[in-house]
């Protein structure tokens, strides 16, 4: 059994992508065993411009990184209408950790070197896995996610479960 860390966000529709998100995941009992999903984090984007919605999840799945990425992430991000050419991103899922080990999917290396610079993303996966870590440096997540405390920008949405 593999355990895959994957990384959610959203900013348009975002508390409607994200739900819809998380149920998909979680109606693929044929390939996803089990998924714990962080709480929701309300930042502002990378460009600037909008507010996102981000948390992360782990899955336990006998599925490749690949494998993974091709049946169940893509497909999601298909059926929830995502598009590359857009700044509205309905839900983008990405592959950040899997396992302890070092993958190569395209363009993205995993873990996923992001983990060390966008809070977002480090945030939400420390929620659920503090104690994991981090192949590259050592560090736990818990660790990492130190760094982004103070960080503005980053606000958690009690408010909002999936």
């Amino acid at each position: 059994m593999n355990r895959a860390y994957l990384s959610l966000g959203s900013n348009t529709r975002p508390e409607e992508h994200m739900k819809r998100a998380v149920g998909l995941l979680r109606d693929r009992c044929d390939a996803i065993f089990n998924v714990t999903v962080s709480p929701v984090y309300e930042t502002g984007a990378v460009d600037g411009e909008g507010q996102y919605l981000n948390a992360a999840a782990v899955i336990d799945t006998e599925l490749s990184p690949q494998g993974l990425k091709d049946l169940i992430l893509s497909d999601i991000e298909q059926r929830l209408g995502r598009t590359r050419d857009s700044q509205d991103v309905t839900i983008d899922l990405d592959l950040v950790l899997f396992n302890d080990e070092q993958h190569q999917l395209g363009k993205r290396g995993i873990p996923d070197p992001a983990i060390l610079e966008r809070g977002y993303i480090t945030v939400p996966l420390a929620d659920i896995a503090p104690d994991y870590v981090y192949p590259p440096t050592g560090q736990t997540l818990k660790t990492i996610a130190e760094r982004f405390k103070d960080a503005t920008g980053i606000h958690k949405r009690d408010d909002l479960l999936l």
